[in-house]
């Protein structure tokens, strides 16, 4: 082994336990959840049966359920985007799935705001959460834009960073009805169930049950915190880019004199790695100067990160159980 390859030290890495155990306690949620609308619109089309007014017109129909079924795919494609192994053996594959990921997120979002438009800007929580609906899905169509323009601009540390935040609001609407499922799982609140009579307020599209205080701020907190989340695990995450993680290390005051030779050799090994993502390129591999360069910052950040996972892991793990144990909701009153 060489001398400059002695003196790059292996960066610490986060612990992938974890949010394996995140993703297969929320998908053990997500993927029954996502049969559900399709069986009710789409199969039975049962569109005004659980809330009313969707699809009393035809405009309706087609963007909440062009909405629905984008949204479902962002949900499948979403993983993808962060599993190594296959973004480095496949990049390809890698690209070809952003993007489709990208197109889903967006025609997602801007469907969504097409219904709450068709449906006069009166959701079933009345003003408070129509704007928070609007204002969710507005975030995720232009997080998931951000994705695709940095990538395109091969800014490889920001289209990381836009991708986490993208997700976050790619799982938001299901985060809604989980953490309404947490609660009531461990009976904390009387959470709106489908088919109850005291939903409807036939006349306005109203539903009493989500004018409650509880009801009117999670519409809110559901997707803002996801955000603030994400943006945790955004500041966690150690740069890709070698320019942005000298300025890391500059404002962190870790590297007061760096070896000119280590910096050369670093440069050379990541110029190979700096190609454009639109023509088959990867994301470039972290390198530190030295062991002695390392900055105490990274470790703080990657416990950080490892804390965020393990709670994670831990809230979906086993509250996903619980939830399925709830009884299902009444049937529809005659």
């Amino acid at each position: 082994m060489s001398t400059a390859e002695s003196s790059v030290h292996q960066k610490p890495r986060p612990w992938i336990w974890p949010w394996v155990g995140f993703f297969v306690g929320f998908y053990a949620f997500v993927l029954p959840w996502m049969t559900i609308p399709f069986q009710r619109y789409f199969i039975r089309h049962d569109w005004n049966g659980t809330l009313p007014g969707l699809g009393t017109t035809l405009a309706r129909k087609v963007t909440m359920g062009g909405h629905i079924l984008f949204g479902c795919g962002t949900l499948l494609l979403g993983p993808t985007q962060f599993i190594g192994p296959l973004r480095r053996k496949a990049p390809r594959f890698h690209r070809y799935c952003g993007r489709l990921y990208v197109i889903f997120a967006v025609a997602s979002s801007i469907l969504g705001n097409m219904f709450i438009a068709f449906k006069g800007f009166n959701l079933v929580g009345g003003l408070n959460i129509t704007l928070a609906f609007a204002a969710a899905g507005t975030c995720f169509g232009f997080c998931a834009y951000m994705c695709y323009a940095k990538a395109r601009n091969g800014e490889w540390t920001a289209h990381r960073a836009w991708t986490v935040r993208s997700y976050s609001q790619c799982i938001a609407p299901i985060l809604y009805r989980y953490w309404y499922g947490v609660v009531a799982a461990l009976n904390l609140y009387d959470v709106p169930l489908p088919n109850q009579s005291k939903l409807c307020y036939k006349d306005t599209d109203i539903c009493p049950v989500y004018l409650r205080l509880f009801d009117m701020i999670h519409c809110w907190t559901y997707w803002i915190t996801a955000l603030m989340v994400a943006e945790l695990i955004v500041r966690a995450l150690p740069p890709l880019n070698r320019e942005d993680r000298e300025s890391k290390c500059v404002q962190n005051n870790v590297i007061s004199k760096p070896d000119k030779k280590i910096q050369e050799d670093s440069t050379s090994l990541l110029a190979g790695k700096q190609k454009d993502i639109s023509k088959g390129g990867t994301f470039p591999k972290e390198v530190a100067t030295s062991t002695d360069d390392a900055p105490p910052q990274e470790k703080v950040s990657m416990l950080s990160l490892n804390t965020i996972g393990v709670v994670l892991a831990v809230i979906f793990i086993t509250m996903t159980p619980k939830i399925f144990s709830l009884p299902p909701p009444p049937p529809p009153s005659s």
